[in-house]
């Protein structure tokens, strides 16, 4: 009876640790996410042992082993994160001193050229105020040439206007006044002065 009784207890026992064990497992399989969906970060594996020994598993040793093994997959997966980051944290390193590199020599020739365009800048600037002082002079030259140019048209029409006054006076023998003009010979002077009367009288 007592050996009935003995392994009826440990049936029962045993139970009752299988069934909170299955439970953990049905949580880890149900709830948790696979292992290659947990992110591998300190926080969430603290958050995954809160979990276990708040959920009340505290007294199952088969529990926490199964803790045990998810743990270490995510320390193992940390550790190969952090070898990849570190890996290529080297690789980012060897490619900014090929840059730093490439910089070094490139820096040189950028400020000799930099000296090149401001010399030509200079060039052109320098250029183009000659430019602007030749086009100045040229249009004050122009200007003055338009300047003579009518002045010598009205030069040349008051010049032509003396020239025919002069030839109508010469005409006519006497001056705006009606006096004679100088040299030139008249009736009065040419013919003896018996012609002029006889010529007045017929007259």
């Amino acid at each position: 009876m007592e050996a009935s009784a003995s392994l009826q207890q440990s049936s029962v026992q045993s139970a009752s640790v299988a069934a909170p064990l299955g439970r953990t497992r049905d949580d880890l399989s149900s709830s948790l996410p696979g292992t290659k969906e947990l992110s591998t970060t300190f926080r969430e594996g603290m958050s995954l042992i809160d979990r276990f020994y708040k959920g009340g598993n505290r007294a199952h040793p088969e529990a926490l082993a199964i803790l045990v093994v998810v743990l270490d997959q995510i320390v193992v997966r940390m550790r190969d994160q952090y070898a990849k980051r570190v890996k290529d944290t080297m690789a980012c390193n060897e490619k900014i001193r090929v840059i730093d590199a490439s910089i070094a020599r490139t820096l040189p020739k950028q400020r000799q050229l930099e000296q090149e365009l401001a010399e030509k800048r200079a060039q052109a600037d320098e250029l183009r105020r000659d430019i602007g002082h030749g086009e100045t002079s040229m249009k004050d030259a122009i200007e003055l040439a338009k300047e003579a140019l009518q002045n010598a048209k009205i030069a040349t029409r008051k010049a032509e206007g003396k020239v025919s006054a002069q030839a109508q006076r010469d005409l006519r023998g006497y001056d705006s006044k009606g006096r004679p003009l100088p040299g030139v010979l008249h009736a009065a002077c040419c013919y003896p002065q018996s012609d002029v009367d006889s010529t007045c009288k017929a007259s």
